[in-house]
């Protein structure tokens, strides 16, 4: 026999103990259900069963009483179709810790039974029909440990009323042969029983550990899906908010398309009306913008003129000699009040023209 020791993280079994925890009559269940399945999963059993009442039956028909073998045969006929019939309605029942109690008290009718045959060592005369039925009885001991190992109260439900009273049987007939095929009988249910206790707790850690991974994936599989939605609903945001963005930038270009087409217009009526403006900025007292039409009445560029009006001086040296006291008063009165003026005024240009 070999044995496989499985080491599990202390994260790994932290996260474990603490679902099972929060969940225990949920994941009871669930190991019920699967546990259950398992048993429920065959027939085989119960041909096993009815097969080989048939042949202990048969052999011992001629040398043993037939009335109890017919007696004993038909119990057992009326076990394996009442467990067929319970095998019937609840393989498929969702009430699986119902249909597990049954399946048990199934197993220990058979094992009963079974146990009943022992009855051969104190019966029969014959040590080969003894060896025969001792022989049936371990193989049916065995094979309920490898068909009902899924469920322990199943398992010793058959296992132990069907092999114990042939232990029994054997001690109490007496002798060295006997007595040690007694002793044989009860280290061989040791064995089964400990290879069944095995078997069960493998395949209910198996269990519970299909059952974990499941719950696990079904979390992962909700994380999954709820970032899927975040991610639509953020791509959503995300392309609204570019269309808008296109909208903006698409408004703006009109916009400045619209200001420059202003820009455009203004000159050129300016240009028409011989008007000029500029831009004066008190605190540093200087030009910081001029039309080139403004530009244009002083006989200068737009470069050159902002190179003449750095400071007043530099404008009132574009100013007529005899204007130029009557636009600094003006200036004067702006500063003091905050008030603008209205004045008109000659300008000297670079060739000497008024």
């Amino acid at each position: 026999m070999i044995t496989a020791q499985f080491s599990q993280p202390r994260f790994f079994r932290a996260k474990v103990a603490g679902w099972i925890k929060g969940g225990g009559d949920a994941l009871h269940r669930e190991l019920v259900a699967r546990q259950a399945g398992l048993l429920y999963r065959s027939l085989l059993p119960l041909v096993a069963n009815l097969a080989n009442a048939t042949v202990v039956v048969v052999v011992l028909w001629h040398d043993h009483p037939r009335y109890p073998l017919l007696v004993w045969g038909g119990l057992m006929v009326a076990v394996v179709a009442l467990r067929f019939l319970i095998w019937s309605r609840y393989r498929n029942s969702e009430d699986a810790l119902r249909k597990a109690r049954l399946y048990t008290v199934g197993c220990l009718a058979a094992g009963l039974l079974w146990g009943a045959a022992a009855s051969v060592v104190f019966l029969a005369e014959s040590l080969l029909h003894q060896i025969f039925v001792a022989f049936v009885i371990a193989g049916m001991g065995a094979g309920a440990v490898a068909s009902n190992s899924a469920y322990r109260p199943a398992l010793f439900a058959f296992l132990l009323p069907a092999t114990m009273p042939l232990a029994a049987a054997f001690l109490l007939q007496g002798g060295f042969v006997y007595t040690a095929m007694g002793v044989m009988t009860l280290l061989f249910i040791a064995l089964l029983s400990m290879i069944g206790l095995y078997l069960n707790r493998s395949l209910v850690a198996g269990f519970r550990l299909q059952a974990v991974n499941e719950r696990l994936i079904e979390r992962l599989s909700t994380a999954r899906r709820s970032l899927e939605h975040k991610i639509a609903d953020r791509t959503v945001e995300l392309r609204e908010a570019n269309a808008s963005l296109k909208q903006q930038i698409t408004e703006r270009r009109l916009a400045e398309e619209a200001l420059r087409l202003s820009e455009d217009r203004l000159l050129q009526a300016t240009r028409l009306a011989r008007l000029g403006y500029c831009l004066w900025d008190s605190i540093e007292d200087r030009c910081i913008h001029c039309s080139e039409e403004h530009a244009r009445i002083h006989g200068l560029d737009v470069d050159q003129y902002m190179a003449r009006s750095s400071s007043l001086d530099g404008v009132f040296s574009l100013t007529h000699h005899d204007d130029r006291d009557a636009y600094r008063d003006a200036i004067g009165r702006l500063r003091a009040e905050g008030t603008g003026f209205e004045m008109e005024y000659r300008v000297i240009r670079p060739d000497g023209s008024v």
